[in-house]
């Protein structure tokens, strides 16, 4: 309520997106679900990809297709399973 979102996430955003070419990358946690909304699509048309995570409503999610993962990761995959 004190605007953390609009005046301090939102603007460090869009200003650190100008600097792609160095290869940077950013994870937001976005409890309320807003900031998706007002900056995917500029990020987008900047060349970011998005990953969304929505642990409320999981058909809102990109979602994990082992079948297309290299058989090396889902040997590394099955071994850190088994060690835990």
């Amino acid at each position: 309520g004190s605007g953390k979102t609009r005046f301090w996430l939102t603007p460090q955003i869009l200003q650190a997106s100008a600097k792609k070419k160095d290869g940077c990358s950013y994870v937001v946690v976005d409890p309320k679900g807003g900031v998706l909304s007002q900056v995917g699509a500029f990020l987008q048309r900047r060349g970011y990809k998005i990953k969304v995570f929505n642990s409320i409503d999981f058909s809102k999610s990109m979602h994990y297709n082992r079948a297309t993962c290299s058989p090396l990761k889902r040997r590394r995959t099955a071994l850190f399973q088994s060690v835990l």
